[in-house]
């Protein structure tokens, strides 16, 4: 029996000794699974950051009036100032335009009976339509939209 309880004392200190390097290697794997986490999520901030950036456009609705005065659009053209035609300026003031998540929202309400879009978005990528009593712009076609990053529409 002495013998016996010997060699099973002698097995659980080796068992012992097995069980914490696997506690140690337990404790190391633990520490890069967090590092991995913490580096997926990062990357996956800025991935969502990315998307966001990408499927943002910037947009203006006003009068013609209002719009010449903030400098979004200018006349052009014509004769003695008949016959101009109205112009994106290229002016990209953050201040005049909202932004739309166009990966989120798919319609921008315009409060007017009248409107029209200057901006040279792909004709096929969107619609005006009438809903509640005014006008909205639907985004038929995001990827097609988002092509041209600022959005200038003229209300009546």
């Amino acid at each position: 029996l002495k013998a016996g309880l010997a060699a099973r004392e002698q097995l659980v200190a080796v068992l012992s000794g097995q069980v914490d390097s696997l506690q140690t290697h337990v404790a190391g794997l633990n520490v890069r699974v967090e590092a991995a986490t913490t580096q997926i999520a990062a990357q996956t901030d800025t991935l969502e950051e990315r998307r966001r950036e990408l499927g943002t456009v910037y947009y203006v609705i006003g009068t013609r009036s209002a719009l010449l005065k903030e400098g979004v659009v200018v006349a052009r053209g014509g004769v003695l100032g008949l016959g101009k035609t109205l112009d994106a300026s290229g002016k990209m003031d953050p201040t005049a335009y909202r932004s739309v998540d166009t990966d989120q929202q798919s319609t921008i309400p315009i409060a007017a009976t009248k409107a029209r879009v200057l901006t040279p978005q792909a004709p096929g990528s969107y619609a005006i339509e009438q809903a509640n009593g005014q006008l909205e712009l639907r985004i038929l076609d995001a990827r097609e939209f988002r092509k041209v990053r600022h959005l200038v529409i003229v209300t009546a």
